[in-house]
């Protein structure tokens, strides 16, 4: 009975009962089911064909013999009438397994003489072990038998299909009520309920905060182990998903009982199992690759950051991964001994270069790797992504189901070229580098004349265009010269890698300065804009400044027909050298509405020389010492940045209370106060938690938001 079992278990497993060919159409079996019930029924116990057993079937001849199509016909008429539905799927079957069409003649003739032997009840039981030339007549019993275990086997496929699209349907579902919120927030920016408690309640508690602690944008650590947390939002998203995928996954996989196909119920369930997994793995792929595309409409459509889609990319990709373990691990365990053999079809290879593939991305894709070899991750990601496609679709072409592999090369070769077009249109010029500080390089870009009215906010990719780096692409925030709208400018940390390899180049160059050719893929901007209120507030953290005063800059042009708003900027900065890179900005600040408050975290040498201006009160200074001196200390011994020029600005030190600030802020505001952060990850938490914090305890004032650090790395 054991060799019995494995023998059925191979044929199965073989998949020799499904259609194979390739580029095959995605096949729906309901119609076919009864056939395909019927078809292995009658080989059982008769054969047709010499080189045909009921492990391996020649399609071709058994559709081109009378008897086998009459013993067929019969048993799909064992109810009494030859419905028009079971003779089309017998037409189907011969169509896609054999390669024959049928004619409705050649279905008639064969029905009249099974009707005519009908009453040789003799013919029941043939054999197998010598080829005949008659039908054969089934029990009933048996048939019902034979069609509730291909119905559950076949309609499998048919129901993981379904369920696939289920799991679209959710996202669908998940995407078209963001954009429908983030769109009517930004058509209707005057919000009459935003300030009630059921609507503040829902911001502060879902979509703002982070999961449970503060920690969203900030890594946690354990070791090697690193990693940064998804937002609540996007926590429940994504457990609503992985319910959804379990449930759909074990869904209808229960046993038939006495199956004559599997014998057990085990190897029944685990057929059904690894099945399901394999196809809504392969249909999960398309969303995966849509997720990570830098040019994804669906952020334009919900208004979603970058960051939001790669997250989603992460957790579905790693779903996807143990979908195709189970899979691969469920179908070694019934290949059983049959395994060496059946490994050497190619399908099965492909599939096991697909699996190592995608392995491999899991792996080398974690947050310590990526930080750390960030250029090696790009690489091995583009090879083994490549590597994953051409397995998978190899793996799936003879089954129908590389109709699903399709769009990911869509998805993936359609964002490819849309990124070339961006850099071909932009242009190759040349930059202006400096190093203006021991961590910190600036880059000046000129920009084509597409780019120097739009007023852009958002971020670009460089390629910095030397042998060894012309395939990187590095992402910055970018902000307009404020001296000249046709230049570009980024401000980019030393870190390793390519950054690392920039700054020893400027550190033996003159004055720090280099002149390189890049190529900019972008702009890509910021998918949600900031609604005017009363009083708003940006934050910025070292670098951090270039997107903010971007941002500030632009709402500067929004007041002109809005005078009575209020615009304030915080820059937490870790010294005083930073005003000297900065200095310019900050002088063409004074000239407009703008009440700017640098905070210096270190060197309490220098100190600012203002005056608090009249509104600091609330903003955490009276924990910061002042002591007024004439100058900011110069960079490696260069000349002085004097102060005399910003008086309008105030200076403090040490940090800011950013629950003060908020709060204070909530307090002065006539009816609406807007915070914009972007900077180090901790202080954007911080100022995160402090908002929701202030929106659950002011019930008649409306609050946003706005998180502007991407963390993609």
């Amino acid at each position: 009975m054991r060799l019995v079992t494995f023998i059925a278990l191979f044929y199965f497993v073989d998949a020799a009962n499904v259609p194979r060919s390739s580029n095959l159409p995605c096949i729906r079996y309901k119609d076919m089911i009864p056939t395909y019930a019927c078809n292995y029924q009658v080989n059982v116990h008769a054969k047709y064909c010499k080189d045909t057993t009921i492990y391996k079937t020649n399609s071709t001849c058994l559709c081109n013999n009378i008897n086998w199509l009459a013993s067929v016909l019969g048993c799909l008429s064992c109810a009494g009438n030859l419905e028009n539905k079971n003779i089309q799927g017998v037409k189907k079957f011969c169509r896609i397994n054999g390669r024959v069409e049928l004619s409705q003649d050649q279905v008639w003739f064969a029905y009249q003489r099974f009707n005519d032997t009908i009453t040789n009840a003799s013919l029941t039981t043939q054999g197998t072990n010598v080829t005949i030339d008659r039908p054969v007549i089934l029990l009933s019993l048996e048939v019902e038998l034979y069609r509730k275990a291909y119905g559950k086997y076949l309609g499998n496929f048919d129901d993981s299909i379904y369920y696939g699209g289920a799991i679209y349907g959710y996202w669908a579902v998940v995407l078209v009520l963001a954009a429908t919120i983030n769109w009517s927030n930004c058509i209707f920016q005057n919000r009459a309920n935003s300030s009630k408690r059921c609507t503040r309640l829902v911001e502060s508690y879902l979509l703002l905060p982070a999961l449970a602690s503060k920690a969203h944008a900030e890594t946690l650590s354990l070791g090697p182990i690193e990693a940064t947390i998804p937002s609540r939002l996007e926590a429940l998203i994504l457990g609503m998903f992985a319910v959804l995928l379990t449930t759909m996954t074990f869904i209808n996989t229960e046993p038939v009982d006495d199956d004559p196909i599997y014998y057990t119920k085990n190897h029944g369930q685990l057929r059904y199992l690894v099945d399901r997994s394999g196809i809504i793995s392969t249909m999960l792929a398309p969303l995966v690759v849509m997720f990570a595309s830098r040019n994804n409409l669906l952020q334009w459509l919900t208004k979603w950051q970058y960051a939001r889609f790669l997250t989603f990319h992460r957790w579905v990709a790693r779903v996807m991964f143990v979908l195709t373990v189970v899979h691969a691990a469920g179908y070694t365990k019934l290949l059983g001994s049959f395994y060496l053999g059946e490994m050497e079809a190619a399908y099965s290879k492909a599939g096991v270069v697909a699996i190592v593939a995608s392995s491999l991305m899991l792996v080398q894709g974690v947050l310590y790797v990526r930080r750390r070899w960030y250029e090696t991750f790009q690489v091995m990601h583009f090879v083994l992504g490549l590597c994953w496609l051409v397995g998978c679709a190899i793996h799936v072409n003879e089954l129908g189901f590389v109709y699903f592999v399709y769009p990911v090369a869509i998805i993936w070769g359609t964002d490819r070229l849309v990124r070339i077009t961006r850099i071909l249109h932009f242009g190759f010029p040349v930059a202006d580098l400096q190093l203006i500080a021991n961590d910190l390089i600036k880059i000046e870009i000129p920009v084509p004349k597409s780019w120097q009215l739009r007023g852009t906010i958002g971020y670009a990719f460089i390629h910095v265009l030397k042998p060894k780096y012309f395939w990187q692409s590095h992402s910055f925030t970018f902000m307009h010269s404020p001296t000249s709208q046709k230049r570009m400018v980024c401000y980019c940390k030393v870190k390793t890698g390519l950054t690392s390899d920039l700054h020893l180049n400027l550190l033996s160059e003159v004055n720090n300065n280099a002149r390189i050719k890049v190529g900019v893929e972008g702009p890509y901007e910021v998918t949600s804009r900031i609604v005017q209120t009363n009083l708003m507030v940006f934050v910025a953290g070292g670098s951090g400044i270039a997107g903010i005063y971007q941002e500030v800059a632009f709402q500067i042009k929004g007041l002109v027909q809005n005078p009575p708003n209020c615009i304030k900027l915080i820059w937490v900065v870790r010294d005083s050298s930073s005003v000297n890179w900065f200095h310019a900005e900050l002088q063409a600040l004074q000239e407009a509405s703008v009440h700017v408050m640098v905070y210096i975290t270190h060197g309490a040498e220098m100190t600012p020389v203002s005056r608090l201006a009249t509104d600091e009160k609330g903003i955490g200074s009276g924990k910061n010492s002042l002591r007024p001196t004439p100058s900011l200390t110069p960079l490696d011994g260069g000349a002085s940045t004097s102060l005399s020029d910003l008086m309008s600005i105030t200076f403090l030190y040490g940090r800011p209370d950013l629950i003060q600030l908020v709060t204070t802020s909530v307090t002065e505001c006539e009816s609406s106060v807007s915070f914009t952060t972007c900077g180090h990850p901790g202080m954007v938490d911080d100022l995160r938690a402090a908002v929701c914090q202030c929106m659950k305890n002011t019930p008649n004032k409306t609050i946003y938001f706005y998180d502007q650090l991407q963390v993609w790395v």
